[in-house]
């Protein structure tokens, strides 16, 4: 698609800011004052204009139901965190939830021992999952793209609704299976007890975000160094100086409302001592973003609006979501970000 190669291609990188292992270079662009035409989550959500919960009273573990109430479709990043109902998932893909609209959202858990209700719905966790389980992630979805043909349909939700929640067009577009946009559940819960046991975390119900609230303290220090600058849509981080990912958002407003679960999503793989490392220049990020314009890309339709594109390569792998011709979120990995040095 070119509406990539035409983003990363605008994208001009700042000045590295630093803290203990982690390293951020800003990206800015020309034309970056665009508003985004949508919610973000935790907006949404706590306008009351958003409303995600299990499928049925029963719930499956794959699938959450999203319930946009507003005029505006609601804008989900890929790994951000929904916490409650009968367990803690992360969203599989960026997704944008038509006006409206009721949406089946393909999730996963990462609160392997909990299948009880502990409150009706899904609040935002404040959180997304951390940096090297997204890489591995990335890396299943986009193979498993290779292998699979989107198997998507069109269909209305019949589920009936209080009276109070306002017009609701009953129009859904969802995975008739998870098809393409499932991220392995098995693989996700390994992931999540590594994280687990590198941050030594004792969590009854094996919750990935008990691993942030017990280094909680440690990760503020780290990430209060990180603040976004004018005009941000975007930054390459980097961890002992070396690249681990990219993420780009379609306007500094959309960056600026997920900067804070990203950073943190770094931080929780950037703890302990710092080694000695050489400060990246811009030049590494040049030569990062030329690699992901190179990645093969492999299109299919969106859970929601738009276009979600796998993208991968030898030496690095991501995705993004497309809409309008303009790119709504851009995530790629090194696929030797966390290899031995």
């Amino acid at each position: 698609m070119r509406a990539i190669q035409n983003c990363l291609e605008s994208l001009r990188p700042g000045a590295p800011v630093h803290a203990g292992r982690l390293t951020m270079l800003p990206l800015t662009a020309e034309g970056s004052s665009r508003e985004s035409p949508y919610l973000l989550l935790d907006e949404a959500i706590a306008a009351g204009q958003l409303e995600v919960s299990e499928v049925s009273d029963a719930g499956i573990v794959a699938n959450l139901l999203a319930t946009n109430s507003s005029d505006k479709p609601v804008l989900l990043f890929d790994g951000e965190e929904l916490k409650g109902a009968k367990q803690n998932r992360i969203v599989n893909a960026t997704i944008l939830v038509p006006a409206g609209a009721k949406l089946t959202l393909p999730v996963s858990c990462v609160e392997q021992g909990r299948w009880r209700y502990e409150a009706a719905g899904f609040s935002s966790s404040g959180e997304a999952l951390f940096a090297k389980a997204r890489l591995r992630k990335a890396e299943r979805m986009a193979s498993a793209r290779r292998m699979k043909t989107a198997r998507q349909v069109n269909a209305d939700w019949a589920a009936d609704l209080p009276d109070d929640v306002g017009p609701i067009r009953g129009y859904a577009r969802r995975a008739e299976t998870l098809g393409d946009f499932d991220a392995d559940q098995r693989a996700i819960w390994d992931d999540v007890q590594e994280a687990l046991q590198e941050t030594g975390t004792r969590s009854a119900s094996s919750a990935m975000n008990d691993s942030y609230v017990l280094r909680r303290a440690e990760i503020a220090r780290l990430s209060s160094a990180f603040v976004p600058a004018e005009g941000q849509v975007g930054a390459v981080f980097y961890i002992d100086g070396r690249a681990v990912g990219i993420e780009v958002a379609g306007s500094p407003r959309a960056f600026g409302a997920i900067f804070g679960k990203l950073v943190r999503s770094y931080c929780l793989n950037a703890l302990g001592e710092t080694p000695p490392f050489a400060m990246p220049e811009p030049e590494t990020a040049r030569a990062f973003i030329a690699a992901v314009i190179g990645l093969d890309q492999m299109v299919s339709p969106s859970v929601g609006l738009g276009e979600d594109v796998r993208l991968d390569g030898p030496s690095a792998c991501g995705s993004a979501l497309i809409a309008d011709d303009h790119v709504v979120h851009l995530s790629a990995f090194s696929k030797a970000a966390f290899e031995p040095a």
